[in-house]
């Protein structure tokens, strides 16, 4: 897939909205899949999280968006990014969650291999894309893929 036609494919990804807390875990698990294990291959996508009274959002991505939401977002364990600390000041009930998730058939058509370094290409690549539409105020780096800065 050459480089403007991937991007045009990633782009008209449509999201599926959550409102926050979420209530029927049963529809989150058909979206992000269960909890990945060792070695298993999850659903892979991307997120924002979007504060609903000031409508400042935070954009992330994971190949593994079960795990990503389970452990952080979604739990009580939350660090000291902004989003981090705007879910804690605001309520997570303050927000909702659109995720992106790449469909199967561009998974499958990557050269007839799926692995982890495509898969992880290509999220990255969706995350950027919607790093760039939305300007969001809660990523203080705006470069899909950056580690978390020291403050």
């Amino acid at each position: 897939m050459g480089a403007s036609r991937g991007y045009i494919f990633l782009s008209k990804i449509s999201p599926k909205r959550l409102e926050l807390p979420i209530k029927d875990k049963d529809a989150l698990v058909e979206i992000v899949g269960k909890y990945v294990r060792n070695g298993e291959i999850g659903v892979p996508g991307a997120y924002i999280f979007t504060n609903k009274n000031k409508n400042f959002s935070y954009v992330g991505s994971s190949i593994l968006l079960a795990n990503r939401l389970a452990t952080g977002y979604l739990a009580n364990k939350r660090g000291s990014r902004k989003i981090d600390l705007a879910i804690k000041d605001a309520g997570l009930d303050s927000f909702y969650l659109d995720l992106y998730i790449l469909p199967k058939e561009l998974l499958e058509n990557l050269d007839n291999t799926v692995d982890n370094g495509k898969i992880k290409s290509l999220t990255l690549a969706l995350e950027q894309i919607l790093i760039l539409e939305k300007n969001p105020e809660y990523n203080v780096l705006k470069v899909a893929g950056s580690p978390y800065p020291l403050l």
